[in-house]
């Protein structure tokens, strides 16, 4: 699994690479690598959005090579859709075409299965298909929902995370946004009351200012992994990854 902690205390520091083109992501990836990241998040999103006539095929396989052949650090693959607070708008039947393209250039690249992680999303009817082929080749699949309106019942969480443990091998995220410390808390209460159930790792992240003792707290609770940005924030309340070490004693 991508978020190990290979003797590491506290959660999986994760850094999106947001460059929209080749060349940016490398570089991106370089720089964040250096800063600490303990996970780089490859957010194709982007790319796809400001090159809507690529090939990604071809794109992207170039830049999947370049990443892991540059970086030791493991990369988690994401097309954020619109939808969910993504760049890019994909149809159904594209978002299925495209990840299970993804899973193909990978298995064809022979990427390190143990620096492979891949973010499906929740909504899409393709996701439980998609993950169990990324499980079966020895990768670890997100499955994540992020809603930036509210936070839901405590209820509603749970049930949500724990629908997202029904699919083999998934590490669950979920997003929400925080408009105060008692919704925070309730994620976090919830967080721990499935990590405590089903000991399985999990994701869980309060978006927002209200929502930011999460990404520094949220590891106690049983979230395995965090966010943190160095240069585009790719969600609101998102530390500096230099911020995020300084909080977690890494320093």
């Amino acid at each position: 699994m991508i978020f190990e902690q290979n003797g590491r205390e506290g959660p999986a520091i994760i850094v999106p690479l947001a460059g929209t083109t080749a060349e940016v992501i490398i570089e991106e990836a370089h720089a964040r690598e250096k800063a600490g990241a303990d996970v780089l998040e490859f957010r194709a999103d982007f790319l796809l959005a400001n090159h809507p006539e690529m090939d990604f095929e071809t794109v992207g396989r170039d830049v999947l090579r370049e990443l892991f052949a540059k970086t030791s650090t493991p990369v988690l693959f994401t097309v954020r859709s619109r939808e969910q607070g993504g760049e890019v708008s994909l149809t159904p039947f594209r978002y299925r075409v495209l990840l299970a393209t993804v899973l193909d250039i990978m298995m064809q690249e022979r990427l390190p299965a143990e620096r492979v992680g891949i973010d499906f999303e929740f909504h899409s009817d393709a996701t439980p298909d998609l993950a169990r082929r990324a499980t079966n080749l020895g990768y670890t699949p997100v499955v994540s929902h992020h809603d930036w309106i509210e936070t839901p019942d405590s209820e509603v969480m749970y049930l949500m995370l724990e629908d997202m443990l029904q699919i083999q091998g998934a590490v669950p995220k979920l997003a929400v946004m925080a408009h105060s410390e008692e919704d925070t808390q309730r994620l976090l209460d919830v967080t721990k009351a499935v990590a405590g159930q089903f000991h399985r790792p999990l994701l869980t992240i309060a978006m927002g200012e209200a929502g930011q003792r999460s990404r520094l707290e949220g590891w106690k609770f049983g979230s395995v992994a965090t966010f943190a940005s160095a240069g585009t924030t790719t969600a609101p309340g998102q530390p500096t990854i230099a911020q995020l070490r300084t909080a977690l004693g890494r320093d």
